[in-house]
């Protein structure tokens, strides 16, 4: 609101900036600023990485749902020295010095309590939530280098007006000191004038040194030195909010909300995923056999149906699933805590900005 008033009052007639103004002649706007922010900043590589990971994360529970196949090759050796192998059928088999074996296996889930279909919509929606994570950096990024940038606007603005006041100031020393010359002024008005060109002069000082402070701020963010860099602010008040009831509409797809949303969708699978464990696990594996020695040699395939149902784990299975239920609700009141912050943010916000117009304008 500051920076808003102090633009507002340079914009008006007969307030000027020093007119030595030696600022450089390259200069980057607000949007400009933003763009270098965003090829610099790690935090969205970052994130971008997490939504890479993710979808990794779905493909392997996908993974999960189809078959295996592989193809196997044993060849086994064995000492038959002691052993009588002249046997046939079984013994002979098993005896035998070298048994080479070659088949192509394959095993095929086919159920599992829903647990991958629960895991792998379980990862999709992290990957929405990730997606929502980075649009939020975004949004959060350009709030951070907004306040840079109209921090150092509003820095410049200060130490431009200080040296106005300080030339007139100054004007004003010299005045006196003409005025006490002639016995019209009093020594001490000289001194108080002095003064206070003084202190000016002090703050001068320290503007200076805040204005490199909030330019190195802007340089970190953007990733390149802008120590040297005219700023050029684009200010445009806009049009003023036509009511509260459009902008508190907005609130259920602010970006937070938005993530909340997708974590607890990603939690309800989760809470899906430990109740299969209770579920009976049932798959079917076969083998075609490319080569066989011994008996088994004309046994070209063998399939195998396996059923696994889970009587006791020590009860480890429940407590996952009261782990996951208690996730869930938790996600679910942070869920309904921040769209009540969410809406108390925005209609202050609403009304602040209702109030900063007004005061410009006036």
């Amino acid at each position: 609101m500051k920076r808003i008033i102090l633009i507002a009052l340079l914009a008006l007639p007969g307030v000027s900036v020093s007119a030595n103004d030696t600022r450089p002649t390259e200069s980057l706007d607000l949007d400009q600023c933003y763009a270098l922010a965003l090829r610099q900043s790690e935090s969205l590589r970052m994130i971008e990485e997490q939504i890479a990971q993710f979808e990794q994360k779905a493909r392997q529970a996908r993974a999960a749902i189809l078959p295996n196949v592989n193809f196997i090759y044993t060849h086994s050796f064995q000492d038959v020295s002691g052993v009588d192998t002249s046997g046939t059928g079984v013994n002979s088999t098993l005896t035998r010095s070298e048994r080479p074996e070659a088949k192509i296996s394959a095993k095929q889930p086919i159920f599992a309590g829903f647990k991958e279909f629960a895991a792998w919509n379980g990862f999709k929606a992290l990957k929405r939530k990730e997606n929502l994570e980075l649009i939020h950096a975004k949004k959060r990024l350009y709030k951070e280098v907004a306040f840079a940038f109209y921090s150092v606007v509003q820095i410049e603005t200060d130490l431009e007006n200080n040296r106005a006041l300080l030339n007139l100031t100054a004007d004003r020393v010299k005045e006196l000191q003409e005025r006490s010359r002639l016995g019209k002024s009093r020594p001490s008005e000289v001194l108080i004038m002095q003064s206070q060109a003084a202190t000016l002069s002090a703050q001068d000082e320290k503007i200076k040194g805040d204005l490199w402070i909030a330019r190195d701020l802007l340089s970190f963010l953007a990733g390149k030195n802008i120590q040297e860099t005219r700023l050029t602010d684009i200010f445009n008040l806009g049009d003023e909010a036509a009511d509260e009831g459009r902008f508190m509409a907005r609130a259920s797809s602010v970006t937070a909300l938005a993530i909340l949303k997708e974590k607890l969708e990603a939690d309800k699978f989760q809470v899906k995923y430990a109740r299969g464990s209770f579920y009976p696990k049932v798959d079917l594996s076969g083998n075609y056999y490319l080569k066989r020695v011994g008996f088994q040699e004309n046994i070209d395939w063998d399939a195998l149906l396996t059923v696994d149902l889970p009587i006791f784990q020590g009860g480890e299975n429940l407590s996952k699933l009261r782990e996951a239920e208690s996730q869930l609700r938790w996600t679910d009141w942070t869920y309904r805590r921040l769209k009540r912050e969410v809406e108390s943010e925005i209609r202050r916000n609403f009304y602040s900005h209702k109030s900063s117009v007004a005061q410009v304008k006036a």
